[in-house]
């Protein structure tokens, strides 16, 4: 089982961002917000389960993705003081 949650940890995140980008403004606001920050906390936990390899290296680039996003949002937070 543990040699799997690469693949379910990858697979939750893509399906997690999809219904993130996919939803169409009908739910309440604070709904894709919630599910989005509860999805990304079970890959980061599957992540952490797996195997040497993947944990390795999905930890890797969840930890880039994050990195981004907060040097993306400092920069929009400098840009518009």
């Amino acid at each position: 089982m543990q040699k799997y949650l690469g693949v379910i940890s990858v697979a939750l995140f893509i399906l997690s961002a999809a219904i993130f980008l996919i939803d169409t403004g009908d739910t309440p606001a604070y709904f894709p917000i919630i599910f989005f920050l509860l999805s990304v906390s079970g890959t980061i936990i599957t992540a952490i389960f797996s195997t040497k390899i993947w944990r390795i290296v999905l930890l890797t680039v969840y930890g880039l993705i994050i990195m981004i996003f907060i040097i993306f949002a400092l920069g929009f937070g400098f840009a518009h003081m």
